[in-house]
């Protein structure tokens, strides 16, 4: 969680249409306040959000991070994080890759823990309850290592070869 906005800051999470979403639903993180330059305007931050019950905000993503799956958006960041949750799981990446079928589907790859060892399909079938159809990596690559950048971000660039 991010927390609740400042004093003074107002914080919407709307969908495509800028119409605001339920509670526990994703959507595009909006911001105004009395310091921006246009105190009436919602400024879109390009992060993906969502607020809880209590107000809390959480982010899950960034908007151009965004693949479009079989009419489904999909962030690739609900994958890292059930992905980092396996116990022989050391760090990874999700990307979106071309799929003639759908559009595009998620590409995941995988760095696992020293002397950890999983294959594929049972990778596939322990991800299975944790996430929606949409959600599943068409493809699971593992790697000895994983590329990063100068300041140190995951190369996603990299990844999606």
């Amino acid at each position: 969680s991010i927390g609740r906005p400042i004093a003074g800051v107002h914080a919407r999470i709307a969908d495509d249409s800028n119409q605001l979403v339920p509670e526990g639903k994703p959507g595009r993180l909006c911001i105004r306040s009395a310091w921006t330059t246009s105190r009436k305007s919602w400024i879109e931050t390009g992060d993906i959000a969502y607020r809880d019950a209590d107000g809390d905000l959480f982010l899950g993503g960034r908007v151009d991070d965004m693949i479009v799956s079989g009419g489904e958006n999909v962030y690739p960041i609900e994958l890292e994080n059930a992905l980092v949750q396996h116990p022989d799981i050391d760090s990874c990446g999700v990307v979106g890759i071309a799929d003639s079928e759908f559009g595009q589907r998620l590409k995941a790859v995988v760095k696992l823990k020293s002397g950890a060892s999983i294959d594929e399909s049972a990778l596939l079938a322990w991800l299975k309850p944790r996430l929606a159809r949409h959600q599943m990596p068409a493809v699971i690559e593992f790697r000895d290592e994983l590329p990063y950048t100068a300041l140190g971000k995951l190369d996603k660039r990299a990844i999606q070869e």
